[in-house]
C-alpha cells in the first residue's frame, strides 16, 4: 500500500478540500455544490487546498504494473476519479467498489436520477463494461 499527501480527481492541480465545522466532523469532500447530497447536513466552515492528480498518473508516474481492485469513496467525488481513472480502468480491467450513496434523486429532464445510476451510465458511456 502507498500514502500520499494529495487528492485524486480528473485532473492534476489543486482544489479545494471543505472540513466541516464541528470537531467530530470527519466527513471532509471537495464537492462543492452539496446542495442534493447527504453532506448538506454539514456546515462546512474551512477548508485548505489539496494537490490532485488523476489516477492514470499515479500509476504511471509510480511505475505500478498491475491494478486488480479500485475502491472509491469519495463523498461525491467519484465521478471526477473515474474520469482519471479512464485508461488505467480500460488497461487493468480492476474489479471496482464505488461508493454511491452521497447524491439523493435528483430531477433530470423527464426522469428521476441518482448518483449511483449516474456512475453506471457514466461507466457504460465510457465502454468500460464491454
Amino acid at each position: 500500500m502507498l500514502s500520499s499527501q494529495l487528492a485524486l480527481s480528473s485532473q492534476d492541480g489543486e482544489a479545494d478540500l471543505f472540513i466541516p465545522s464541528e470537531e467530530l466532523g470527519t466527513i471532509s469532500t471537495m464537492l462543492q455544490n452539496r446542495e442534493n447530497s447527504v453532506l448538506r447536513l454539514w456546515r462546512y466552515n474551512k477548508s485548505l487546498k489539496v494537490r490532485t492528480t488523476t489516477l492514470d498518473n499515479y500509476i504511471r508516474e509510480r511505475k505500478i504494473e498491475k491494478v486488480d481492485f479500485i475502491k472509491i469513496d469519495a463523498e461525491g467525488a467519484e465521478r471526477e476519479i473515474i474520469k482519471g481513472a479512464e485508461k488505467t480502468i480500460r488497461e487493468f480491467k480492476p474489479r471496482m467498489a464505488i461508493a454511491a450513496y452521497h447524491l439523493r434523486m435528483i430531477n433530470v429532464g423527464n426522469k428521476c436520477s441518482n448518483h449511483s445510476s449516474r456512475i453506471i451510465e457514466f461507466l457504460y458511456n465510457f465502454c468500460f463494461f464491454h
